[in-house]
């Protein structure tokens, strides 16, 4: 065989490896690209906290470093996580300090069934309550905690 031969044959297979390449990162984001592309999105994410849901949601490849994360499947993580809650629905943690309530008192009123709650996001996603019955449960008083000096009121014995 001709010496040039070979060497078109390497140059050739160089050239294979390097279109799959290209083709490889159409589909897929380096761990840099996969940041950016979160905060473009509006979801600004640490690179551990990535890297660990991509472990649990499957939208990395490899198991070594670079980490090559799929497009399709980091979009359809970022859509889920960032969806709105349905409309009169709010954290508990807002509903709480703006009622001036203590959020046990969201989740005693969750537990006994006089407040409707929708969990939204993906794994433990994220705890959302109606807002008008918190207010309504609130200005009836019985047994509301006041957050800001801890004092029962409502259920006094006269």
């Amino acid at each position: 065989m001709p010496a040039g031969f070979v060497k078109g044959i390497k140059m050739n297979t160089e050239m294979i490896k390097k279109e799959r390449i290209k083709k490889a990162l159409d589909k897929y984001f380096t761990l840099k690209q996969a940041l950016e592309h979160c905060k473009k999105r509006g979801y600004p994410i640490k690179k551990m906290a990535l890297y660990l849901s991509s472990r649990k949601y499957g939208f990395i490849e490899g198991t070594k470093a670079p980490y090559l994360f799929n497009k399709e499947k980091l979009n359809k993580y970022i859509d889920e996580v960032k969806k709105k809650p349905l409309a009169g629905f709010e954290t508990i943690s807002k509903v709480a300090k703006e009622l001036g309530v203590s959020g046990a008192n969201i989740y005693f009123w969750m537990r006994e069934g006089k407040l409707k709650s929708k969990r939204i996001g993906v794994g433990k996603g994220i705890l959302y309550v109606e807002r008008k019955t918190a207010e309504v449960l609130v200005s009836s008083g019985r047994g509301v905690v006041k957050k800001n000096n801890m004092e029962k009121i409502g259920n006094e014995k006269k």
